[in-house]
């Protein structure tokens, strides 16, 4: 099971004070998403890489509620996913940054 998942299950099943995150997790998440960056960089279309530009998607939605509504801290990989997919449910979007994935610009 991914941290990613284990993450979101945790958060299911936990009232929202008794969330927590420890700093290996946080070291896992930055490993899978920079899995998850390479994987969508291998793909040679935005529409071929869309259902992994989704779950990107979903991935960032968790780094959210973890850093507003948690309040936990993130890394500053995370926090930048969390600042610059923030639209990630708009095609014309996850287009945009999958042209910067491609190009390795995406989380500098």
């Amino acid at each position: 099971m991914s941290t990613f998942t284990e993450l979101l299950a945790r958060y299911n099943s936990v009232a929202l004070r008794d969330m927590y995150i420890t700093d290996l997790e946080r070291e896992d998440l930055d490993r899978e998403l920079n899995e998850l960056l390479n994987i969508i960089g291998r793909n040679s279309s935005a529409d071929e890489a869309d259902l992994k530009l989704l779950q990107l998607g979903q991935f960032q939605e968790l780094l959210s509620i973890l850093c507003f509504q948690c309040k936990l801290t993130l890394t500053n990989y995370q926090r930048e996913l969390v600042r610059r997919y923030d639209r990630w449910d708009d095609r014309e979007e996850r287009m945009r940054c999958f042209d910067e994935i491609k190009s390795e610009t995406f989380l500098e």
